[in-house]
């Protein structure tokens, strides 16, 4: 706990250190390929080791990719080591890209969502490949960049079906601020209405096959938390979405320059069509909340890159919005003592690399 705080402090205080960035890298390596314990995270360990319990409900590219490392003869440590590595590699090197101030992003995801992301293994891998491949071609913005940028999520989707979600953010590069908002509205309020009715369930069946949309239905009907998760989900995306329609309305963000404008009204569009995730979250699963929680990095990201000296805007204001934030969407996310047992403390306290290091 202490070593973890302590490389918060020293990432939103060094902000665009080069050594503490790779050292990060490292800790978060072992964070990630050396946990145990945490419920999700015992699951896709039990996805490795009994691959012939889930397989008729498992997506067919994450089906692939155990049955190689199987086959080559890894165990699920090994496994797991070596997918964390790739993926802290996609995400580092897209921060990296896209901000000078690339510590003070790890900062603020240290204190959230980091921990119950790494513990989400498999929706993690899936949100990495269309960070690196598809979010970042939004932004660049290069020849046959969507057709890019729908090609990754795609691939995502064959490892989390839940990542076809961000197809939507391939639209939103068509539409301006107005028509995005519309549209967000209107698919709510479509999702709402249709609810769970046989029609979605027939499509749903064709898509996903019927033994995993038996377990949706099941879990949409058992699910507990959703105006919880659906709280939470609210406040990541309005948050941000108010903090973004501020600087535009005092005509702050006309003092940065063209790409920091572009990466800006991007991210703000993103968090606008993400309000679709909550009627999901009521009539489908609680776990549509990833994908709010999952932009928090483009947002960080955003924030990092209005770090500059400004006569509107001062640097602290940025520094109090993203931390006071950060800080809260934790607090919301573990204020109970059993959300702390179930996600903080086997984090922290189940892992093999500190476990061996302590007790030794």
């Amino acid at each position: 706990y202490f070593i973890f705080m302590l490389f918060i402090f020293l990432n939103l205080l060094l902000k665009k250190s080069k050594l503490l960035y790779f050292v990060d890298f490292l800790l978060m390596l072992v964070l990630l390929g050396y946990q145990y314990g945490a419920y999700d995270t015992m699951i896709y360990i039990n996805r490795y080791v009994h691959p012939e319990v889930y397989s008729s409900f498992t997506e067919p590219l994450f089906t692939i990719i155990l049955a190689t490392f199987k086959q080559i003869g890894f165990n699920y440590r090994s496994f797991m080591l070596i997918t964390s590595l790739i993926e802290l590699i996609f995400i580092f090197n897209f921060i990296k890209k896209h901000t000078v101030n690339q510590c003070f992003v790890i900062g603020l995801f240290m204190i959230f969502p980091m921990i119950s992301a790494f513990e989400q293994l498999r929706f993690f891998m899936a949100f990495t490949i269309i960070l690196c491949g598809a979010i970042d071609a939004l932004l660049k913005k290069h020849k046959y960049y969507r057709l890019k940028a729908v090609i990754f999520i795609l691939i995502a989707s064959l490892i989390h079906s839940s990542s076809i979600f961000y197809l939507l953010f391939v639209l939103v590069d068509f539409l301006n601020i107005k028509k995005t908002i519309i549209t967000s509205l209107l698919t709510s309020a479509l999702f709402l209405a249709i609810g769970f009715s046989p029609k979605v369930v027939n499509l749903l069946t064709k898509l996903i096959g019927t033994e995993k949309t038996n377990i949706i239905e099941k879990l949409s009907t058992l699910q507990t938390g959703q105006f919880g998760c659906s709280f939470l989900a609210l406040f990541v995306i309005i948050s941000f979405i108010a903090f973004y329609a501020y600087i535009v309305k005092k005509n702050i963000v006309k003092n940065y320059t063209k790409d920091v404008q572009e990466y800006l009204l991007l991210t703000l569009k993103i968090n606008i069509i993400s309000l679709i995730s909550i009627s999901l979250i009521w009539i489908f699963s609680v776990a549509f909340m990833r994908i709010a929680t999952s932009i928090l990095i483009l947002n960080y990201i955003g924030l990092s890159k209005m770090l500059v000296l400004d006569k509107k805007i001062k640097v602290y204001y940025v520094e109090l919005f993203a931390i006071s934030c950060s800080i809260l969407l934790l607090m919301f996310n573990v204020h109970t003592p059993e959300a702390f047992n179930l996600i903080v403390k086997p984090f922290f306290e189940e892992n093999v690399f500190f476990n061996n290091i302590f007790n030794s």
